[in-house]
């Protein structure tokens, strides 16, 4: 909105709630949705809802205080503003005041016709291509992924996107359906893998005080 009128229409408390969804856009890999909705498909599918959905609600209730408790806890034992709390830690919090709401309350923004452009043309590909996907059948391109091509998360995970998608045309391509099935089996497994040695490596450097592979990165 500030984009397409400028800051002069809002007051500075409507500026500063603004800010506080900062966090929608800012990098897209830490919405949980996506892998709820999977995890209910995989209970539908194995006639097990209720069980699922049990699952989550109690990691709902455990995992959302554990992680403020985590994140939290080396802040009043070793600092918030050291080097030992970490980088992301201490510029999370005042990004977005920094980059957005200081420059709008100090020396204000005028309406901004090329990113007001950017948009509408950005909204009207995005209808093409959602146009494309329901009347060619095997359209390659999504919408969902040309919103979020051009976020900062996706420079670290294209290539392996890449290399997911050109596996799976491979085989659907020269391979039967059991192919497929089999090969999706052994993927699955490289995925979960990775975040379990992931979890053990976290694991391990809790337990011995020392930095360790970081899985995420």
């Amino acid at each position: 909105m500030v984009q397409l009128v400028g800051t002069r229409p809002f007051t500075p408390q409507t500026l500063a709630v603004f800010t506080l969804y900062y966090w929608f856009n800012r990098a897209h890999r830490s919405h949980p949705m996506p892998t709820a909705m999977e995890g209910l498909v995989i209970g539908e599918q194995l006639r097990q809802e209720k069980a699922m959905w049990r699952a989550m609600w109690l990691s709902l209730l455990i995992g959302i205080p554990s992680a403020c408790y985590a994140l939290l806890l080396p802040y009043y034992r070793l600092g918030a503003d050291t080097a030992q709390v970490g980088g992301a830690q201490r510029w999370f919090g005042w990004e977005a005041y920094n980059r957005y709401l200081l420059p709008w309350l100090t020396a204000g923004q005028k309406l901004n016709l090329g990113a007001i452009g950017f948009t509408v043309g950005g909204f009207l590909f995005v209808w093409l291509l959602h146009l494309l996907r329901a009347y060619w059948i095997g359209c390659p391109f999504h919408p969902v992924g040309y919103a979020i091509s051009g976020t900062w998360s996706m420079e670290m995970v294209w290539f392996p996107l890449f290399l997911a998608w050109l596996a799976k045309a491979l085989v659907l391509r020269y391979g039967t359906f059991r192919d497929y099935y089999n090969y999706s089996q052994f993927f699955i497994g490289l995925v979960i893998g990775d975040f379990v040695s992931g979890g053990l490596w976290n694991i391990y450097g809790t337990a011995v005080g020392r930095e360790v592979y970081r899985f995420n990165e």
